[in-house]
């Protein structure tokens, strides 16, 4: 059914000077609001008449004061982005331009739109599932190649037909438990063919979230820590794998005193780039802070790029700030070869008992960058990180934690038919599971979840 609304408007473009600026509007009045301050320059139009989702030109205008000259496009209900009567201002992009025309709209009947209410009446009026509404989100936040395509799989609804399957699975196991109360004995073949279903559903939930854990990474990035002893050429390093100057490097040991971040693209995945402070012993507080934050970093980091100086020998200091690093996924990098080696690769393995790769690398003049980064990829791949035979499909958080709740309503289910138990109570964890589905497509959708998707959505989206 339809919303009933009042009609809102907002800019649908950032508040700041350039060419054009976009100014949205939508709901039961928008078409005598949009009489009232546009004046077509062909004369014989209104907004109703108007062509359809055309550029029409003419004037915005507060009574006999002409604010600007914009092209003006009409969206007829249910032909429209809200499914509701629309219309789209593009005027010039100055900020106090787009303020005077939205001040304008408000005062002859317009209220201010929240973040998403657009995409939300979208949703409501059935024009996309709740699924679909979040990849307009999602696109609009796109970094990468990979992200993108995430986003327009979503948009095209790739969800829907796996988990239509999934709720089809989950019906019949409901079905058949509830044949099954109608018999004081039950059959043992019908308690194994509730548990077939039940299984199968489980194994096409595994497959989404091995998916759905490649679609974090892909969305969230990898987050990488360039960790070592101070003087290893941490900073050149991270500045090398960014391609510009990022951090300061200095000979002096210690320089870097606070976490850098900055984020680069390997293969459409996004890395997040941590360089630290030098991990060792100091009796300096701001340098303690630093080296207290360089292992904050190492314990949430999804890898590790362990760096040392090949051109000095190994010391004690390298060994222990290597084993700071012990259990998370590394690779080593033997850090200035443009200088003669003070020790091989093999040595650095020996001497400090590495069973990750060690890559030889120099920050200043670039080499074996390439193989580095490709390293880094490959560790990620091994440590799980990167599920390269699963396909995403589910790529939102909301989404991963509804199947994992469905997942272990199934597995109680599962233990309680197998183990005899009432079947009633079987059946309850499988209308649960049922229900996890039905709120990541919104079929049920209370007004907390339709909060907590559309809170972060852009003002105008």
């Amino acid at each position: 059914m339809k919303l009933k609304s009042t009609t809102i408007a907002a800019a649908a473009t950032f508040p700041a000077v350039s060419a054009l600026a976009v100014i949205r509007l939508t709901g039961p009045e928008t078409f005598s609001i949009m009489d009232r301050v546009f004046s077509f320059h062909n004369r014989s139009r209104t907004a109703m008449s108007a062509p359809a989702a055309a550029l029409s030109l003419g004037l915005i205008h507060d009574g006999d004061t002409s604010i600007d000259e914009v092209f003006a496009a009409f969206f007829h209900s249910p032909s429209s982005y809200t499914g509701e009567d629309m219309a789209e201002i593009t005027c010039h992009g100055s900020p106090f331009i787009t303020r005077r025309i939205l001040g304008l709209l408000v005062s002859n009947g317009a209220v201010p739109a929240g973040p998403g209410d657009f995409t939300r009446r979208a949703f409501i009026n059935g024009k996309m599932d709740l699924p679909q509404a979040e990849a307009v989100s999602a696109l609009t936040c796109a970094r990468s190649d990979e992200t993108l395509k995430l986003a327009l799989n979503q948009l095209f609804g790739s969800e829907k037909e796996p988990l239509e399957k999934i709720r089809l699975n989950l019906i019949n196991a409901v079905a058949l438990v509830e044949a099954q109360l109608d018999f004081e004995h039950g059959d043992s073949l019908e308690k194994e063919e509730i548990i077939k279903w039940i299984n199968y559903t489980s194994a096409d939930i595994g497959r989404l979230l091995r998916g759905a854990r490649k679609a974090s990474v892909i969305k969230n990035g990898v987050k990488i820590t360039i960790a070592g002893s101070p003087n290893t050429g941490k900073s050149s390093l991270l500045n090398a794998l960014l391609g510009r100057d990022r951090a300061i490097v200095a000979d002096l040991p210690g320089t870097t005193r606070d976490t850098i971040e900055e984020e680069i693209i390997i293969d459409s995945i996004p890395f997040l780039l941590s360089d630290t402070a030098g991990l060792r012993l100091s009796n300096d507080p701001a340098e303690n802070e630093g080296i207290k934050r360089s292992k904050a970093s190492i314990s949430s980091a999804d890898a590790v790029i362990f760096t040392v100086d090949s051109s000095t020998p190994l010391s004690a200091e390298d060994a222990a700030a290597y084993a700071e690093i012990s259990g998370r996924p590394h690779v080593v990098a033997m850090n200035k070869s443009d200088l003669k080696a003070a020790f091989s690769a093999e040595g650095a393995k020996k001497y400090l008992r590495i069973t990750s790769p060690v890559i030889t690398v120099s920050a200043k003049n670039g080499s074996n960058i390439n193989l580095l980064t490709k390293s880094l990829k490959d560790i990620i791949i091994s440590s799980g990180g990167i599920d390269s035979s699963s396909d995403p499909v589910v790529s939102e958080a909301r989404h991963t934690a509804a199947l994992e709740k469905a997942l272990m309503e199934l597995k109680r289910a599962s233990d309680i038919v197998e183990k005899g138990g009432a079947l009633e109570t079987a059946a309850e964890h499988l209308k649960y599971a049922s229900n996890g589905i039905a709120e990541i497509t919104g079929e049920i959708a209370s007004s907390d979840v339709l909060d907590a998707v559309f809170k972060n959505f852009c003002v105008g989206k």
